[in-house]
């Protein structure tokens, strides 16, 4: 059930992140003062992806993917492109993502 709420909250997480970015960019490019709709949906925007970062990172440490990292060394893991997907670049990556969304959001209020 988490992994289907992980799955398809994504769906949702990029959609409300792709309307605020547009909403940014209208706003600097027309170089209009943010209202408080914007600072709401910047708002709903880092509580999503937050969200869907702690569902993925508790989905991350209670996988049977992740005793691989006992079980294996790591070159095996690198070598493995599938492993090296679920145990390195996807938890790296979304995290990376998650941090760079969140460094200017102190910057707006």
């Amino acid at each position: 059930m988490l992994k289907f709420i992980h799955s398809y909250f994504a769906y949702l997480v990029i959609t409300v992140l792709v309307l605020s970015t547009l909403r940014f960019l209208i706003r600097y490019f027309m170089s209009r003062d943010y209202t408080p709709v914007d600072f709401r949906l910047a708002l709903i925007t880092l509580i999503t992806s937050h969200t869907q970062l702690l569902i993925g990172l508790f989905l991350y440490f209670i996988s049977d993917k992740f005793s691989l990292w006992s079980e294996l060394n790591f070159n095996e893991i690198i070598t493995s492109p599938i492993n090296r997907l679920y145990l390195i670049e996807h938890p790296i990556f979304n995290i990376i993502a998650c941090l760079l969304y969140t460094s200017p959001s102190p910057r707006d209020s």
